[in-house]
This record gives structure tokens, C-alpha cells and sequence, in this order.
């Protein structure tokens, strides 16, 4: 696993999808949210670009919105969400 493709994998969709309005493959997106959720998770390095400042304005905008908590919040239930479902386990704990 190499997070750092992993997430410029993941940074690539949602920027496919939210600038260009591209279709992308939802099970694809989960299966990279998910490997690089366990990977770090068992201890594994953050992405290089996670160590390191990184000009986003969009999450800029988001996180000094006065919403900012409750997204993240909402956003990190959508990912345990997410791997229930794609596990078939209510845990939301990916399988071992």
C-alpha cells in the first residue's frame, strides 16, 4: 500500500467529480478511502502531502465556516457508513 498514491487516487475523483461533473466509480473510491483508512490506522505513515502545508481553498472555506465540526463529523460517519456496507458488517470495522 502507498498511501501517497492512494490518496492522490482519491484527490483525482472528487476532483473529477466536483469540478467537472464527472461520473466516477463509487466502488473504486471506497475501495482507495478505505485501504488508506486501514493503512493508517495499523499504524502505517500519513501521505507525504498530509505532513506537509497544502493550499486548498475549498477546505480552507469549509473549515473556517462555522459548519466546519459538524461537516467533519458528517463526513466521518459517511466513511463508517460507507465500509459497513461495504464489508455487510454494522461495526463499520473493515475486515481483518
Amino acid at each position: 500500500m502507498d498511501p501517497d498514491v492512494a490518496l492522490r487516487e482519491i484527490r483525482s475523483m472528487v476532483a473529477a467529480a466536483l469540478d467537472d461533473g464527472a461520473r466516477i466509480d463509487i466502488d473504486e473510491l471506497a475501495i482507495l478511502v478505505e485501504s488508506l483508512d486501514n493503512w493508517i490506522s495499523r499504524g502505517g505513515f500519513l501521505p507525504k502531502s498530509w505532513r506537509q502545508p497544502v493550499d486548498n481553498p475549498r477546505a480552507d472555506s469549509l473549515l473556517s465556516s462555522p459548519q466546519a465540526a459538524p461537516v467533519a463529523l458528517v463526513l466521518a460517519g459517511g466513511v463508517a457508513v460507507l465500509a459497513a456496507a461495504l464489508t455487510g458488517r454494522g461495526d463499520g470495522q473493515a475486515p481483518r
